[in-house]
């Protein structure tokens, strides 16, 4: 505020701020050159951390909370995408943790939410150089593959399998 103040003044009196500031009008300038500075830094620091705080929103946004894969309205929006840019074959592969809720109900929901996050990591592992995978709500997960035929998917999906079995 009291930058402010001084800027007006300056703008207004200049006269007066020379005074009350400065001996000359070269330290006014200083002074009004220091304004300038601080004002400009402090719109750089606010828009970068604006950004920062964008893109962790967007994160947020696309992204399970749990296992880091792409959440059902991210993997849907990504998926449509390559549909709509894929010359064909595109494979979807749906896929479900069989007897989930007994390790929920027996070890509890820690052990559960551990199990979770292990099979996201061995499902994306085995993913990364065939397609994107989300995770669609509890113990099922999504997974599409541009330019893999039935065959194809069919090899992959087995490999995703043992993965999980191991």
């Amino acid at each position: 505020v009291g930058f402010i103040v001084r800027a007006l003044f300056c703008y207004v009196k200049p006269e007066l701020f020379i005074h009350l500031v400065a001996k000359s009008s070269f330290q006014s300038g200083l002074v009004i050159a220091g304004m300038i500075y601080i004002i400009f830094s402090t719109v750089v620091i606010l828009l970068v951390r604006l950004d920062r705080l964008n893109k962790e929103l967007s994160t947020l946004a696309s992204q399970d909370s749990l296992t880091g894969l792409f959440n059902r309205r991210a993997f849907m929006h990504n998926a449509t995408s390559i549909i709509a840019s894929e010359n064909f074959p595109v494979s979807v592969l749906m896929l479900d943790l069989d007897n989930f809720k007994k390790i929920n109900d027996v070890h509890g929901h820690n052990v559960g939410d551990t199990v979770l996050k292990l099979c996201a990591d061995a499902l994306q592992d085995g993913l990364k150089q065939y397609g994107i995978i989300g995770r669609f709500g509890g113990e099922e997960f999504a997974a599409i593959l541009p330019r893999a035929d039935s065959e194809q998917a069919l090899v992959v999906s087995e490999k995703l399998r043992l993965a999980i079995e191991t």
